[in-house]
């Protein structure tokens, strides 16, 4: 339905889409599998927030910044793994592609147990499940790991 002359250029912009909804239909073009998904993000915010009508809208969006990132820093919250997944699938309805995780001592270290803390330390399932949620919503996890100046939970042994 979109012409030519018409059509709005995607090309050399980030993640960038197109929606149109009106009375035809709905069309969502994307430069991306990332942008095609925020289009999909974007149609289920604007009926969240219609109580489930979609109303007729065209909307071109792209992000302005290739890293669009978050931070988080499990040395000093404890979330449930439940709202870790969750808050990544959150991230992804703001556009955020990627996630700096601070594991410190909650990764599952399988050779190394030591360095896992025996209480809060995620479980390879669950480090599993939180990297496929990422992927599954287009946020990049960025492990971070402390260097010598602040790694006495590695040094005490």
């Amino acid at each position: 339905w979109l012409q030519p002359a018409q059509t709005v250029r995607l090309e050399n912009r980030i993640d960038a889409y197109h929606l149109r909804v009106d009375g035809h239909g709905i069309a969502l073009h994307a430069n991306s599998a990332a942008a095609l998904f925020y289009g999909i993000k974007t149609i289920a915010a604007l009926m969240r927030l219609n109580h489930g009508v979609l109303p007729a809208v065209e909307i071109t969006d792209w992000a302005e910044l290739t890293l669009r990132a978050d931070y988080l820093d499990l040395r000093t919250i404890y979330p449930r793994h439940a709202l870790l997944v969750e808050s990544i699938a959150e991230m992804a309805s703001y556009k955020i592609n990627t996630l700096v995780i601070e594991y410190e001592d909650r990764l599952p270290f399988d050779t190394l147990d030591f360095l896992r803390h025996p209480d809060l330390a995620m479980s390879r399932q669950e480090l599993d499940e939180l990297l496929h949620t990422a992927h599954e919503n287009f946020v990049q996890v960025i492990p971070k790991q402390q260097s010598f100046g602040h790694l006495e939970y590695i040094l005490k042994h």
